[in-house]
């Protein structure tokens, strides 16, 4: 395990343990007879009491019954939230993935990221429909909802990111001759494709020069990185090429 690769996870994990945070802080706010009233994602995921008052309100969600009461009773239970609680899973579940370095531990969070964001976009949809539909108003949507979706939508978009990277086509067997990189070579640094090698992952492949540009400024290579290009048999720190690069035309 290099500092690259922890970085990298880092990064990963961070959106999804903000988005696990999230479900402690109200998800939704007010109601038509006490506007100071909040639920936070914790309550909708795991069910709530509710004074009966309130139920007219709540119904809205009855195309999926997670609030279904019954009217006799002062005090209802309000069973848990189906989406809020799959929204809540994906986000504990990616986190926890986003700790493994292999493959598993980028495309398993990217899948959570997805599904959670999806199922958080149908609560809202849901909702909007059917407070439409049956006039009822009072239910906000509170920051700790959108945040949610926010954080979700982000680790989906770093693990997937990082996942593409990660499936980039090693280096082949047999590559196109080309001269090596390295002191006394003759050639353009910034021509050609290049490989870079990771202690773990092997070597990853084929990128130019200006992707490895993107890489350096995401922190996936470094300075010290080793580089070959395509064909070579030498092996070069990233900060040789660039060096190169910066004395030679393009």
């Amino acid at each position: 395990m290099n500092k690259n690769e922890l970085q990298l996870r880092n990064i990963r994990r961070a959106p999804f343990f903000l988005a696990v945070l999230c479900f402690f802080a109200p998800f939704l706010q007010g109601d038509p007879y006490d506007s100071s009233t909040s639920i936070t994602g914790i309550q909708l995921a795991t069910g709530f009491k509710v004074h009966s008052q309130a139920i007219e309100a709540l119904n809205q969600y009855d195309s999926f019954n997670p609030y279904a009461g019954n009217p006799q009773s002062p005090i209802q239970n309000i069973p848990p939230s189906p989406f809020i609680m799959i929204a809540m899973a994906c986000a504990v579940l990616g986190g926890a993935f986003s700790h493994r370095l292999d493959t598993c531990g980028k495309s398993f969070p990217a899948r959570a990221g997805w599904t959670g964001l999806g199922a958080i976009a149908l609560v809202k949809i849901c909702t909007d429909y059917y407070a439409t539909a049956k006039g009822i108003h009072g239910f906000e949507f509170s920051i700790g909802f959108y945040l949610a979706g926010i954080f979700l939508l982000t680790g989906a978009l770093i693990a997937s990111h990082q996942y593409q990277l990660e499936k980039k086509p090693g280096m082949p067997a047999a590559a196109p001759a080309r001269p090596l990189i390295g002191a006394g070579a003759g050639v353009t640094a910034s021509g050609g494709n290049y490989y870079y090698a990771e202690a773990q992952a092997g070597t990853k492949g084929p990128f130019n020069f200006a992707e490895l540009l993107f890489l350096e400024r995401t922190g996936v290579i470094v300075p010290g990185t080793n580089i070959i290009v395509e064909g070579g048999s030498e092996w070069t720190a990233w900060s040789a090429i660039k060096t190169k690069a910066k004395t030679e035309p393009l």
